[in-house]
């Protein structure tokens, strides 16, 4: 097959240096707004991803297909004569440079479809979203029968609490002037009064910290439920494990990908603000949940607020006079939170 001057691509390549779902919800986006728009997508995720392997998995070479069908029939050269090495090698700007065709929009840009990963938006759009998803994607078979097997053996017929952590890498390049935010006390805390309500609970633990893994084991033995898979160790924390070279990217979002298959089959889910955590609970509407991070705040907050405090504050103040105007289009939530800190500002709602 080859292009059709008739019809209207979206090529979709990968954002640099983003976890697999920042990866998934951009080409969601991407495939409602190809269908609105009558275009017909191609998802490209070539080295320029971090899961991306030399040598390919799971029979492609192509990232997104490592772990997801094709999302339309047409393939990478069908649009681009050049040798599939080279192209594997190419960024955003090099392949509108290369581009011969003015039929096919070539983009790797967020859409704005799915919503920030705040606790406001996330709980806002789940039904949306899901609907998406069960219209638009294809978990391959492979990683759904891993997913499977591993539910049917250690989840099915117990009561299991699904507990998503993430470590320090979370946070690089985030003030950390709260750092009580990321402390594990916080998960093991909400776990104790878990068991108090239902005392013969389990806990599925998707971590990629080996530090908070080894402490849930020594304190509840028995009842911690976890995939062998591969984690950073305390000091490796920061660099986060898609970052570091010494695990395999492929590997490591297939992984991923099966412990959020597998956090969205439990009866309850204790978690933090992330796309790992925004997928599960758009995958099974059902699921009751709290998020660590927003109950730190309020309830509908967005929590990441808290680390650019002082930036906030130092804005507010040089603004004051703008405040006004500011508040009147400021979310309830943020409000809240707005009135949490500073509750000596004279808001406008």
């Amino acid at each position: 097959m080859s292009n059709n001057p008739s019809k209207k691509f979206i090529l979709i390549l990968p954002l640099e240096e983003s976890g697999l779902f920042s990866l998934f919800f951009l080409v969601l986006g991407y495939l409602y707004l190809c269908k609105k728009k009558l275009r017909i997508p191609l998802v490209y995720f070539n080295k320029k991803c971090l899961y991306w392997s030399p040598r390919g998995f799971n029979g492609s070479r192509n990232v997104w297909e490592y772990y997801f069908k094709p999302v339309s029939e047409y393939g990478i050269k069908d649009f681009f004569s050049e040798e599939l090495e080279t192209l594997e090698g190419l960024s955003v700007s090099d392949f509108k440079r290369i581009n011969r065709f003015s039929n096919i929009y070539i983009t790797n840009k967020y859409p704005k479809v799915v919503p920030w990963i705040s606790p406001y938006a996330v709980e806002k759009k789940r039904k949306f979203i899901n609907s998406l998803i069960n219209k638009h994607i294809e978990i391959k078979k492979n990683i759904l029968d891993k997913a499977e097997i591993f539910y049917e053996k250690n989840i099915k017929g117990f009561k299991v609490v699904a507990v998503h952590f993430r470590g320090k890498e979370k946070y690089r390049g985030k003030r950390a002037d709260t750092p009580e935010i990321t402390c594990s006390q916080d998960y093991i805390s909400e776990i104790e009064a878990y068991l108090k309500r239902v005392p013969d609970a389990k806990f599925f633990v998707a971590t990629d910290s080996e530090e908070f893994l080894r402490k849930l084991k020594s304190m509840y033995s028995d009842i911690i439920i976890f995939q062998d898979v591969q984690r950073l160790s305390e000091n490796e924390e920061i660099s986060g494990l898609h970052f570091n070279e010494k695990y395999q990217g492929p590997k490591l979002g297939e992984e991923v990908l099966v412990d959020a298959l597998l956090m969205s089959k439990c009866d309850f889910f204790i978690h933090g603000t992330s796309n790992v955590s925004s997928f599960v609970l758009f995958i099974n509407l059902a699921l009751k949940h709290i998020n660590i991070e927003a109950d730190k705040v309020d309830r509908l907050g967005a929590s990441h607020f808290i680390f650019y405090k002082k930036e906030f504050e130092n804005y507010i103040n040089r603004n004051v006079g703008k405040i006004g105007i500011f508040m009147k289009r400021a979310s309830p939530s943020l409000y809240k939170i707005l009135k949490h800190y500073f509750p000596d500002k004279k808001y406008k709602q």
